[in-house]
């Protein structure tokens, strides 16, 4: 059993949390109910690139003078045993080894000729989800998440949302899991031609009971689970393997 110690500075609340990491960058976190989607199990929380073919990424561009913003759907494939990926007109995003501790990068190459503004990715059609700090060990069988993190020597303004509540089937949410990531390049900012970002975010297998996740409305107040946390957060992912 390895047992790893790492300092996250994160703000987590209904409403959006502020909070700079390490590295320089402003990150704002926002969680947001949505709806949510029940899921048999959490299958295998040492998920890598590979295990999550069908992922739906979505790429947003700006536009120029009153043309509208425009955008590119891809579909998530493995690449080898442990790596993944998609590759669109002028970028693309890559994650390699197990998410809780490897990045994934997103790349735009020197011939694009618009800037991305957002970026959604949809891991729930991948029978995949995104698994957060807190609640430590959270949903049963996901073990210790890993909230968004900038990598080393990044220094970008940023948004970033989670959407999307995932519960197992006849339970309620813990706060824990979410189908969808959704990172907002901000005004100034947006992710232009040869730039490189590299970030962490944790996702989870899961097994669910149809090809895609069935979202439930949420009770209105079903999320009233505090204001928000804002501090150095040691955390310990227990029982994890790598």
């Amino acid at each position: 059993m390895n047992k790893r110690m790492y300092a996250v500075i994160v703000a987590l609340s209904l409403v959006a949390g502020v909070a700079p990491n390490a590295f320089g960058a402003t990150i704002t976190f926002s969680k947001q109910a949505g709806t949510i989607a029940s899921v048999s199990e959490v299958r295998d929380f040492r998920t890598n690139g590979a295990m999550m073919d069908g992922m739906q990424v979505t790429a947003y561009f700006s536009a120029s003078g009153a043309a509208a913003e425009t955008s590119e759907v891809l579909s998530w494939a493995d690449i080898d045993a442990v790596s993944g990926g998609v590759s669109g007109a002028g970028w693309s995003l890559r994650q390699s080894g197990d998410t809780f501790d490897a990045s994934w990068t997103l790349n735009m190459n020197g011939t694009a000729t618009a800037s991305i503004t957002r970026l959604v990715i949809d891991a729930g059609t991948g029978n995949s989800v995104f698994d957060l700090t807190r609640p430590s060990m959270g949903t049963s069988g996901s073990s210790q998440g890993r909230t968004f993190s900038l990598g080393e020597g990044q220094r970008r303004g940023l948004s970033v949302t989670y959407s999307d509540l995932v519960a197992l089937d006849g339970q309620s949410p813990v706060g824990d899991l979410y189908r969808r990531l959704t990172i907002d390049f901000q005004d100034g900012a947006l992710f232009g031609p040869g730039q490189s970002l590299s970030f962490l975010a944790d996702t989870d297998n899961i097994l669910t009971q149809s090809a895609m996740m069935a979202p439930v409305p949420i009770p209105a107040a079903a999320w009233l689970f505090g204001s928000g946390l804002l501090g150095l957060i040691m955390v310990r992912r227990g029982g994890r393997q790598s």
